[in-house]
């Protein structure tokens, strides 16, 4: 038997080992049973809690190598030290005290025994520490000695505290967690509102002997909320099964709290038993503009209150204030989890939000370090100025001309007094840099914002999907600014109001599945700057609950170049501003339509090799302009997007050529149609949107087909040896037009991206449709020793040198275990 008991080093994220689902994650706490700042805290990134348990990790004495560098010894023989490392021995220790009373045991019954005996732990707030901390608390020997018995099994986490996720606003937290005055940050608010959903929980059943016939039950006031995945019908010993639950509190419910149950049984029976706790907010109904609540509030508690936010809010501002000695936080919690907190002073929290996101905002009320009660008042109010219609396009106007449009603007909030008018136009300038970052490794670069910045974008850009990058980017203070940590091959950031100096960007390399990964990074700067073609007229107030024509007219300058200008009319009043985007194209060129289409068959085979269309372009400004439209069949599916380029003067046409093959392949009826053809400038701006529709009388068939290519149908042929699988075989479907040898590429990897095996199969095919058996060997699946599905990746249609066809993710089975193969090597793990 292997028993694996890892330690945790991170700080803020678990990582492999510790976020294997069968080891026994282990935390370090000091002397007080406060949490060690270096102790890591989950959850894993698929949303499972860990760490399992703590142990004693601060200030150890043990026995220590005479003459090391770098420790404190207490005497000869005895060095003091601190870390995971440390704790890790003490829980193997119980392990191994556990084994020897019942050297039955398997490991999944030591990790049952461990986790049921923990002690759960205060911060230093003397409010408990979330299970991301903790996990199921301080190991107790004793505790799990006496819960030794054959029927031993546990759930991860052992309770759900129903709440939404909480992040630094702006993308500045590392991960999540809010400061409530406690040694961690508190990674959750706990309470949904009305409508919210908790989906991101993942449990973990270990079961020490087999299990028959289980099922998952759910009982109480949230029976009718709660989603939950099946678990196997069955399960050996010593096995673990993951699975989700899901809670989405009804439109209508009333505050208060609501408690349920999730019973995992076998056979019918209850033989473990999740409690669930929900706690639904309070409304904050807005009375013109405004909403408040009176309330008290006990130590170390919480209250929770939600807002309803339209869309195109322009400010919320809230204020909580008391008159005791409390030390008091009002945390303001968005739909997207990104909290606001401003420091109180005097027994009064304000907070103002400008363009806060719409949805339903929670409110949180928390009293730290008071003996007593306290009475408190929260008051929100919302500024809403709503204009119809929400922005105006201008269309094409001529160098001269002018346009003009009247906007509604009705008042939802607070009254709007003093109002002023004016245009601004928003420019921007870009720059790109190219490097590269291996495994682990980060890249920085340091580039100035000027004052006049309003806005600072950047674009991580790299071509390996495999691959994923995370960018961050510091301000010039030092601090984390803004970060992204997506999983495709793009990250993007966007800083508002950044301040002017020396900014750093890092790139890390989280997972490089080469060498190095080659990337470009592409930083605007936006800036702001009065906007003299619009003209405005409108009143000087508008109060709650009524409305207002505001007159707008934009006047293009005689000198003025073919582009499109994007900007805003800015209204400012007492309470709040609003932005209404205003866009004018300055009419340098127009599109007449199509003016020919042609069909080329370069082999005389009488099939189309290729498809051109001609658009006609009148412009009034020399210059290289590109179109841009689609190629649809008969029933709508687009088969191709298409696009070209060319130098206009006075008038004339933009090619356009789409590969007979492609249409072909992608087209599924005739007649074809060509339309929403796109002009645009040369810097890349749209000068107009045609919307005429042109018919194309051919059928797909008419095109040249291709040599062959893959026809997306996939079989599971695995072959089996004594009810196991022995061999993993994929049969790949190809179609074929011209019969001869080709050769199918692809790799087999795990939900880990680890390469499980690749393959060149050289075949020769006749005319049809073909099955193409893909053989790959499972014993590194089962020497990996985990349960994950198969994917089948980069897959490649090669005729000689040229590559006909490729699919990047083809094909996926369902979850397989290692244990369900034939191998010469047999693992025992948790």
């Amino acid at each position: 038997m292997v028993l694996s008991v890892l330690l945790l080093a991170l700080s803020g994220c678990i990582d492999s080992p510790g976020d294997g689902v069968k080891v026994i994650t282990v935390g370090a706490v000091d002397c007080r049973g406060h949490v060690a700042d270096f102790s890591g805290s989950g959850p894993t990134r698929d949303g499972r809690t860990k760490p399992d348990i703590v142990a004693p990790g601060v200030n150890v004495i043990a026995s220590a190598p005479l003459g090391l560098k770098d420790l404190k010894y207490v005497d000869t023989y005895y060095a003091k030290s601190s870390g995971t490392s440390l704790s890790t021995p003490a829980v193997a220790g119980v392990a191994a005290l556990l084994l020897q009373k019942d050297p039955s045991l398997s490991p999944a019954g030591v990790k049952a025994a461990l986790l049921k005996g923990a002690v759960r732990l205060n911060n230093t707030l003397g409010e408990e520490y979330e299970p991301y901390y903790q996990g199921a608390g301080l190991v107790n020997a004793y505790n799990s000695y006496r819960l030794l018995s054959d029927d031993l099994c546990g759930v991860v986490p052992d309770r759900w505290m129903v709440g939404r996720w909480a992040f630094m606003s702006g993308g500045k937290a590392v991960s999540a967690g809010l400061d409530s005055g406690a040694d961690r940050p508190q990674k959750k608010i706990y309470a949904l509102a009305p409508g919210d959903e908790d989906w991101t929980t993942r449990f973990v059943f270990f079961t020490d002997k087999a299990r028959e016939n289980l099922s998952v039950d759910v009982k109480g006031d949230v029976a009718g909320w709660i989603t939950v995945m099946d678990l196997p019908e069955s399960l050996e010993g010593n096995s673990h099964a993951v699975f989700g639950a899901s809670i989405k509190v009804p439109n209508g419910t009333s505050p208060g709290v609501y408690t349920g149950s999730m019973e995992i049984c076998e056979k019918g029976t209850p033989i473990i038993s999740v409690p669930v706790r929900v706690e639904v907010a309070s409304p904050l109904i807005t009375v013109m503009g405004s909403a408040s609540v009176a309330d008290e509030i006990s130590p170390g508690s919480w209250r929770y209150y939600y807002l309803d936010v339209p869309l195109g809010t322009q400010q919320i501002r809230s204020m909580l204030s008391w008159s005791g000695s409390s030390d008091m936080d009002l945390f303001l919690l968005a739909p997207t989890s990104e909290y606001y907190h401003e420091d109180s002073s005097n027994g009064m929290e304000e907070t103002v939000l400008n363009n806060p996101a719409s949805g339903r905002w929670i409110l949180a009320v928390h009293q730290r370090n008071a003996s007593s009660s306290e009475r408190f008042l929260l008051r929100v109010e919302r500024s809403f100025v709503k204009s119809e219609p929400g922005a105006w396009n201008a269309g094409a106007v001529m160098p001269g001309g002018e346009a003009s449009v009247s906007m509604r603007l009705s008042n939802e909030g607070l009254p709007l007094r003093n109002i002023s008018y004016s245009g601004i136009v928003e420019n921007s300038t870009s720059f790109s840099i190219e490097g590269y970052v291996s495994e682990r490794l980060s890249w920085t670069a340091k580039f100035d914002v000027p004052e006049d910045v309003r806005r600072l974008s950047l674009r991580l850009l790299w071509d390996n999907p495999k691959s994923d990058l995370d960018l961050r980017l510091y301000s010039p203070n030092g601090r984390l600014a803004a970060r992204s940590e997506g999983y495709e091959s793009t990250e993007e950031i966007q800083v508002y109001d950044p301040p002017p100096g020396s900014w750093t960007v890092v790139v890390i390399g989280y997972d490089v599945f080469s060498d190095k990964q080659d990337f470009e990074l592409v930083t605007t700067l936006h800036t702001r700057e009065p906007w003299g073609w619009l003209d405005v007229s409108g009143p000087d107030e508008i109060l709650p609950g009524t409305a207002a024509s505001v007159n707008l007219t934009l006047r293009v300058p005689e000198d003025a170049t073919a582009k499109e200008v994007r900007g805003y009319l800015e209204l400012r009043g007492d309470n709040s501003s609003l932005e209404i985007p205003v866009r004018v194209t300055v009419a340098g060129a127009s599109v007449k339509g199509v003016d020919g289409i042609g069909f080329d068959d370069e082999d005389n085979d009488g099939f189309i090799d290729t498809l051109s269309i001609k658009v006609a372009v009148n412009s009034s400004v020399p210059g290289v302009y590109r179109a841009e439209g689609g190629l649809f069949d008969c029933s709508g599916r687009m088969i191709k997007w298409m696009s070209g380029s060319a130098s206009i003067h006075d008038s004339g046409t933009i090619e356009l050529r789409a590969d007979g093959r492609d249409i072909w392949k992608s087209g599924g009826c005739g007649p074809l149609s060509f339309r929403d053809i796109i002009l645009y400038g040369e810097d890349g701006d749209v000068l107009e949107e045609h919307n005429q529709t042109t018919t194309i009388d051919r059928s797909p068939l008419d095109f040249q087909p291709p040599q062959a290519y893959f026809s997306r149908s996939f079989t599971d042929m695995s072959e089996r040896a004594g009810g196991r699988i022995s061999s993993i075989v994929i049969g790949v479907g190809v179609t074929v037009n011209v019969p001869g040898t080709y050769t199918i590429t692809a790799r087999l990897r795990n939900d880990d991206g680890d390469v499980i095996g690749e393959i060149a199969n050289t075949t020769s095919l006749r005319r049809g449709n073909s099955t193409v058996a893909l053989r790959f060997n499972p014993t590194k699946f089962v020497m990996l020793g985990e349960r994950s599905r198969l994917h089948l990746t980069d897959l490649k249609l090669i005729s000689g040198d040229e590559v006909l066809d490729s699919i990047d993710d083809a094909w996926s089975s369902s979850p397989m275990d290692p244990a369900d193969f034939t191998s010469e090597r047999t693992m025992v793990s948790i």
